[in-house]
This record gives C-alpha cells, structure tokens and sequence, in this order.
C-alpha cells in the first residue's frame, strides 16, 4: 500500500525516497521525512505542512477479524500550531485522515485501478458532502468531550466542514 504507484491509486501523487530517513512530497499537501519503517506494521514520518512540522505514526497489527490500523497524528503547541487548532479544531486533520483511510478502503476493495477520481466526485456531490460535515461535526463533539466550551468546540467543526465541502 505503501509503493508510489500504489499510494498515487488511492492517496495521492507522492513522489521521494521511500525508505528510512527518505523525504517525501504529496502534490498539494505536505512533505515530511520517513522516520521509523518497519514493515509491515509499523511507519512513522513527519508531516510538514504550511510552515508547520507535525509526527504521524501508524501502525498495523494482526486482529481476529484482519488487520487493526492505528494512525497517530500528534501537533506541536508552537503559535502557528495553535492559532490553526483554534480555528480548526481536531477535526481539521480528522477528516482529512478519514478521506484518506476511505480512499485505502474503497482501493482495497476495488479491482486495483484508482479511485482518487471517484473520491474527488463523490466529495463533492451532496452525499459526500453530507459525510463530510457529519464527520467534522464528530470531531466538533469529541473536541466538547475533552473540555472545550460546546460553542468553540461547534465553531471550529463548522469551519472544518467549510473548508473540505467548499462552502461558507
């Protein structure tokens, strides 16, 4: 799942060096460094984006049913990183990760061609739009449960949901 030529069938175009303390590039989106890579069940790599460097760790593990997927994205606190969490909320890399493990699903189960096409369709016809902002509004309440005001926590979901839909 993890070759360029695979990851551009369900991920995206992503170009570098796909080994340990390789670089990366995803087309629009961010770049980042391979720092642990122990296949097949553990990766973990920084995510650079807009100024900001953030640790993503997934890790995959044997389970009665297949396999369980674990995928970690942990934020720095430094001005930049907060004023974006502000304004977004959890759910700003929540449903972008969501679109991504959709996108692996909808791969895995298909006849190995890509599905990037039929995913950009699909976010942006009602019914995906209609996931979309009820997975940000699932990130706007598991904000609320962790301590934010309800108010701030509603906000940040409804910018997340602007932001991946179009709208507002």
């Amino acid at each position: 799942m993890t070759e360029e030529q695979r990851l551009k069938r369900w991920f995206g175009e992503v170009s570098g060096e796909f080994r340990l303390g390789g670089r990366f590039s995803i087309e629009g989106n961010a770049d980042g460094e391979i720092k642990v890579c122990e296949p097949p069940s553990t990766l973990s790599l920084t995510w650079e984006f807009a100024g900001n460097t953030s640790w993503v760790t997934v890790t995959m593990e044997s389970a009665e049913e297949g396999t369980l997927l674990t995928l970690e994205h942990e934020l720095p606190t430094d001005r930049e990183s907060e004023a974006h969490w502000d304004k977004y909320g959890p759910g700003a890399t929540g449903v972008g990760w969501e679109l991504a493990i959709l996108g692996m699903d909808r791969y895995l189960h298909s006849d190995g061609r890509s599905v990037i096409e039929a995913g950009q369709v699909w976010a942006e016809g009602e019914a995906g739009k209609d996931r979309l902002r009820s997975w940000a509004k699932a990130w706007g309440e598991a904000h609320m449960q962790d301590g934010t005001p309800r108010q701030v926590a509603m906000q940040t979901a409804q910018r997340t949901a602007n932001f991946y839909t179009g709208e507002g």
